[in-house]
């Protein structure tokens, strides 16, 4: 939901952020049953739940060098590093009332929350893993490697 001039992404991070924003509506049922009165309060919130998004998914913006990066108005190139290799990694689920993000490779759940609630959330960084290298790092207290980005989809 665009709150002023500018940019606006819409990628499966902002739909978390929207759900977050919305108070746990599935965004499919907000966009298609919705008032003005709606849209004013959900766009009063957003900052706010862009900034719980980000609070929750830290360690894995992090893995991918993305930082406090703002998800909902930051540029960011689709050259598959940074925020875009992390979102060609996973995938993100918004149903029956839950969040969800798994890894592309295996499909492996990464983080759950209630939508709406995301502070509530769970991040399981075991479920990231990385297969192009046997050589990765791991921090001395021993956690998951750095991920690999997902391989881009073939055009169309």
């Amino acid at each position: 939901m665009a709150t002023d001039f500018g940019i606006t992404n819409i990628t499966p991070l902002t739909t978390m952020v929207l759900a977050q924003a919305d108070g746990g509506v599935n965004p499919d049922t907000f966009y298609n049953n919705h008032a003005p009165a709606d849209l004013s309060a959900v766009a009063a919130k957003m900052q706010d739940a862009a900034a719980a998004v980000q609070t929750a998914l830290a360690p894995l913006m992090n893995q991918y060098s993305v930082g406090s990066m703002n998800v909902v108005n930051a540029p960011f190139s689709a050259n598959h590093t940074g925020i875009d290799a992390m979102l060609d990694a996973i995938s993100v689920t918004i149903a029956n009332g839950t969040i969800t993000i798994a890894n592309k490779q295996g499909n492996a759940v990464i983080f759950t929350a209630p939508s709406g609630k995301i502070s509530m959330g769970s991040l399981m960084m075991g479920g990231i893993s990385n297969s192009s290298s046997s050589s990765s790092s791991s921090s001395a207290s021993g956690s998951t490697p750095a991920p690999a980005p997902a391989p881009a989809p073939s055009p169309s």
